[in-house]
């Protein structure tokens, strides 16, 4: 890699070559001649002889990206938590840090020890970064329920350069597409902390359209004082069928989470209470609040304090698939809004901090990828495209706000009428067949990285 910087603008170059090899082992099978054979197995005259030909014995090709895919199956039926980063508790090289089933904490999961700024995470083979309200670069996990998810994609260390500069690993998540036939699901189910899930689908053809519809509803009183949780999530998948075997897709996802602010709750609280497990307290995301006296003291928020936002994902692209050569063009769209509301920790009816913001404003993205396979049985398979992607957020604005309850009074800041970072990227790679065991990848890549300056 060669990276080149300056104050605002940054040019990586990314190199990438990589051989697959698998072992390749064969038996024959063939008649015996009684010669060397027991008694015991020596065929007889009255045996039937059936010539099995020719048996080839293969070996598995190892992955050369190291790619787990966890199915509808394995989703459908993994534990509680009814999120993308629950579902990979238990894979190898994937740590999770969650302090609520709720939340739009950043560094919640790493992958070989690379948190979201350092791995790659994708809906449907595009980009899920966001800027969130400070300008960094997160991953918004309450927001990917599992009503409409088909498989999880996980590849941990290298991966092929049309997906960039990813340390940890590539997190790819699908959503569902409409079936040939009709199909109807619904599902419920239910725990201890009053915590309950439904989620419905129905996907199937209409014509030359192919639909997938999907609705859910998760809740739960959680474990720690306070980090209740609520979420409700639409989403619609259309698939249009086009002249010269063109594909045009379009696809929503509209997220609603509402969650508890974790209350301190430790001896030395001042309202400590027994009954309930110690915890530190938590804001869940957004721009931190400076209470006067934090945690220990009567001047700090309580139970009732929550947030709630809502987010929107909107995606339209083309696509062609054929045997030589295949095309994707698209562009989407990424919209979030939040609310806060904080409540007094000795009066839970008296709200001191009242304010909203966007943690998403003026996020949108694009990319166009091509496939072409040349040479004689598709010796070679030649990828190239490129991409673009913007982030930027919104301001904030303090509807209310108590000052005996703050060491430093929440402000407002101004909204970024222009995104704050724009990142474009173009990428050539070569998978080339010498022959059945034998393959060599290598690929180039071109990043330009600007931001704004303060």
């Amino acid at each position: 890699m060669m990276t080149t910087t300056g104050n605002k603008h940054a040019v990586a170059v990314f190199v990438m070559a990589g051989i697959m090899s698998a072992c390749l082992t064969s038996t024959h099978a063939q008649a015996d001649d009684d010669k060397g054979v027991s008694p015991k197995n020596r065929r007889t005259n009255n045996d039937e002889v059936v010539d099995a030909g020719k048996i080839v014995v293969t070996a598995s090709k190892r992955n050369l990206h190291n790619v787990k895919t966890f199915g509808l199956s394995a989703i459908e039926t993994e534990g509680l938590s009814r999120t993308v980063d629950g579902l990979l508790d238990h894979a190898t090289g994937v740590d999770l840090t969650r302090r609520s089933f709720s939340g739009s904490e950043s560094r919640r999961l790493s992958i070989r020890g690379f948190d979201e700024s350092r791995t790659l995470i994708l809906l449907n083979d595009r980009s899920l970064h966001g800027a969130g309200v400070y300008g960094g670069y997160y991953v918004d996990w309450a927001s990917l329920s599992l009503e409409d998810l088909e498989t999880v994609e996980l590849i941990r260390g290298m991966a092929p350069v049309k997906y960039g500069n990813t340390l940890g690993g590539i997190l790819n998540i699908k959503t569902k597409e409409g079936y040939d036939k009709h199909r109807t699901q619904v599902q419920a189910s239910g725990g201890s902390l009053r915590t309950w899930n439904v989620q419905a689908s129905h996907s199937g053809p209409l014509g030359p359209i192919n639909y997938s519809l999907s609705a859910g509803h998760f809740e739960t009183d959680s474990y720690l004082r306070n980090s209740f949780a609520n979420r409700n999530t639409v989403s619609a998948d259309l698939r249009i069928a086009l002249p010269s075997d063109i594909e045009l897709r379009t696809t929503a996802r509209y997220t609603e989470n509402e969650a508890g602010m974790i209350v301190y709750n430790m001896p030395d609280a001042w309202d400590y209470e027994a009954s309930a497990p110690e915890s530190l307290g938590a804001q869940l995301g957004g721009l931190y609040v400076a209470f006067r006296e934090s945690q220990t003291g009567a001047l700090d928020w309580g139970d009732g304090s929550y947030w709630k936002d809502r987010r929107l994902n909107m995606e339209i692209g083309l696509s062609r698939e054929s045997e030589s050569f295949d095309l994707s063009l698209r562009t989407y769209v990424i919209d979030q809004d939040r609310e806060e509301y904080f409540y007094a920790v000795d009066d839970p009816a008296n709200l001191v901090l009242r304010r909203n913001s966007e943690p998403e404003k003026n996020n949108w993205g694009w990319q166009a990828d091509f496939r072409s396979e040349i040479g004689n049985d598709g010796i070679h398979t030649l990828e190239y495209g490129l991409n673009g992607h913007y982030l930027g957020y919104g301001g904030i604005v303090v509807e209310e706000a108590n000052a005996d309850f703050f060491r430093r009074m929440p402000t407002d800041s101004p909204s970024k009428d222009d995104p704050i970072t724009r990142l474009h990227g173009v990428y050539a790679q070569d998978l080339w067949r010498i022959n059945e065991n034998l393959h060599i990848q290598a690929g180039l890549r071109v990043d330009s990285f600007r931001a704004a300056g303060p």
